[in-house]
């Protein structure tokens, strides 16, 4: 393999380390995104639970209250559902440039392989030759 050759692979290795890293980031963010709107369903579905136990004389004063409250769920839900969405387009961006990165690599790999191979195929016809 050329010098050039072995540089380029060396490239390519560490631009497909860098999108893997960047790809692992994106996941994590993901992650605490879809934690983070779990949360707020749970304590939505919750409150609602706890809202149809109340007996019908606590209903018309915690109506008021929780109605408020329950509205904020919402509104955080969707918030966070939109953080979730921009956090799944990053991380579907991400792994296209982590696929290509790995594509491009093992182009080259197999280019620098197929160079070897003929590189070694002319020095043993040379050796017969001789």
């Amino acid at each position: 393999m050329s010098a050039d050759l072995k540089n380029l692979v060396g490239l390519l290795e560490t631009v497909f380390e860098t999108e893997q890293a960047r790809l692992r980031l994106c996941s994590e963010e993901l992650g605490k995104a879809e934690d983070s709107l779990r949360e707020v369903q749970t304590a939505r579905a919750h409150r609602s639970r706890a809202l149809a136990d109340l007996p019908a004389a606590d209903v018309a004063w915690a109506a008021g209250h929780d109605a408020r409250w329950l509205a904020w769920l919402d509104r955080a839900a969707a918030a966070r559902r939109g953080a979730l969405a921009r956090a799944a387009s990053r991380h579907q961006a991400q792994m296209l440039a982590t696929r290509t990165a790995f594509g491009r690599l093992q182009a080259l790999r197999t280019t620098a392989q197929l160079q070897a191979d003929e590189a070694r195929q002319k020095a043993a016809r040379r050796a017969e030759d001789s």
